[in-house]
């Protein structure tokens, strides 16, 4: 979640839990308190645990209980067990509930989170700027969200089967016959295996194909130790493996123009199309940078440098709810043409539907053998993670450079001024 969006989602989520009528001198950390109370009420499936209030302090969601027996079930099972994690990170005082400091230290998380995703070459700042920041995203975009995400989970978390699905294998209570067993959630492979062994119909045949070749080749290809899963290491991994797919010129940036490239190169797409996705985002994106990121964003900024330290960005929980929200409902931004290029009349594929399954079996088995490539040049990602700390080493010397630069002005015009006087 981005900064900008950190607002948005406050706004547009956590609006509806406060109390009638926003207090003038509400804040930002108030918004959030309340939007936390109603995502743990909702997450554990609770009704009336939390009397929505601000700066009340919000209690522990309840536990799975081990009978699920759909899908759906399984899966909001596995949520609620993942939002109780998180909500023990945070309980700092052990005592089953969130106070105000402890959801204060949450918010902070989450910007510190948004800060690092945003920061594409690691200096400590991003520009006041939404056009320069979302249309230049670094290869590790995803690794601040993946590290957050793991510090609740433990270090020895998994991405497995068995988080969604439950151990006999029914689509919802409506299925008589189990479609898969405990054998087949040992792995994805195994499930994927299973789920092709199904796939016995004519029409079936394209989609076996893409499962038995591409698809689980690239399963164990992501799976770096064999296991059968995905841990914190081989999930930043496959993050930043994909990104790369689209980094041209190999800066570990991938910019729009790149992105827009890489999709003309698959062949699926109407390329004239493609442009006008690009040139419909780009016209978005400035209208929301100008009219709400910048004067949100202008609110903490302090020196007036075009840009927001980390420093800066801390003062968000501090903001003035009445303020953000007039700028929200004065922006007045139009997404009528971001609207008609995916949904207009004009198809975006370039595709033949007799052609449709090969291309896209072709494409799949393409970008496989890329990130093959990508995987054996980074071996393993160790070289990725040298290259962040190299970028934070530099960052943090641009910075240092750039303020002895400010300081040695600063002494040049002292003593200019002192001659002048003598």
């Amino acid at each position: 979640m981005c900064l900008h969006s950190i607002l948005l989602a406050l706004f547009v989520s956590g609006a509806q839990y406060l109390p009638e009528g926003i207090s003038q001198d509400a804040t930002i950390l108030d918004l959030f308190d309340a939007s936390m109370a109603a995502h743990f009420k909702d997450m554990s499936k609770l009704s009336s645990l939390f009397p929505l209030e601000i700066n009340q302090s919000i209690q522990l969601p309840r536990k799975c209980n081990g009978f699920e027996k759909s899908i759906d079930e399984k899966s909001m099972c596995h949520l609620s067990d993942l939002t109780n994690k998180q909500f023990d990170k945070y309980d700092l005082k052990n005592d089953g509930t969130l106070d105000e400091n402890d959801i204060t230290k949450m918010l902070e998380d989450v910007i510190e989170v948004c800060f690092d995703t945003l920061d594409n070459n690691n200096d400590g700042q991003i520009e006041l700027s939404l056009d320069a920041i979302l249309f230049n995203i670094k290869t590790d975009f995803f690794q601040p969200s993946i590290d957050e995400n793991w510090s609740y989970l433990g270090d020895d978390y998994n991405i497995k089967p068995s988080d969604i699905l439950p151990e006999k294998g029914y689509w919802s209570w409506l299925e008589k016959e189990s479609w898969w067993n405990a054998t087949d959630l040992v792995s994805w492979t195994n499930l994927l295996n299973k789920y092709s062994n199904s796939l016995i119909k004519q029409d079936d045949k394209h989609m076996k194909k893409l499962i038995d070749g591409p698809l689980i080749t690239l399963i164990n290809l992501l799976d770096q130790n064999n296991d059968g899963y995905f841990n914190k290491q081989e999930t930043i991994g496959a993050t930043i493996a994909i990104l790369k797919l689209m980094d041209a010129n190999s800066d570990g940036i991938d910019t729009i123009d790149e992105i827009i490239k890489y999709a003309k190169e698959t062949g699926i797409f109407v390329e004239s199309q493609l442009e006008n996705i690009k040139k419909a985002i780009k016209l978005t994106v400035v209208a929301l940078s100008d009219k709400l990121f910048i004067p949100l964003m202008t609110q903490i900024e302090e020196n007036n440098d075009g840009m927001i330290s980390k420093n800066e960005a801390k003062k968000i929980p501090s903001m003035d709810v009445q303020n953000t929200t007039n700028v929200f409902m004065n922006a007045d931004v139009s997404f009528g043409h971001l609207y008609l290029v995916f949904y207009g009349p004009d198809t975006i594929y370039d595709v033949d539907p007799e052609e449709f399954h090969p291309k896209v079996f072709e494409l799949a088995k393409n970008t496989v053998e890329d990130l093959e490539k990508i995987f054996d040049k980074s071996e393993g990602f160790g070289n990725d993670s040298n290259r962040n700390d190299i970028n934070k080493a530099t960052g943090a010397m641009k910075t240092a450079i750039e303020r002895i630069e400010k300081e040695v002005d600063a002494l040049k015009k002292a003593l200019n001024d002192i001659k002048a006087f003598i």
